[in-house]
């Protein structure tokens, strides 16, 4: 087995684990995903797989969401 594929499987599930808690590991969810998608692309380029190297676009996005939403974005004060 391929060291990404193994990077793949090993981010991928961790992430989607971590992104289902309901305690505060959920935030590293978002971190352990974006990870993964390097591995991803490297392996969507190497097999020449253009269509999911566009969904992998677009998850690479919604893990930056995820992490500025739990990491960078500043709460709401209740007043």
């Amino acid at each position: 087995m391929e060291f990404a594929q193994i990077a793949l499987f090993v981010f991928g599930a961790s992430s989607i684990y971590l992104v289902g808690r309901t305690d505060n590991l959920r935030k590293w969810g978002f971190i352990v995903g974006l990870c993964g998608q390097p591995f991803w692309f490297y392996t969507q380029v190497q097999d020449e797989n253009w269509g999911i190297f566009a969904l992998s676009c677009i998850y690479t996005y919604s893990w930056s969401v995820g992490i500025y939403n739990h990491w960078i974005k500043r709460p709401k004060v209740k007043q």
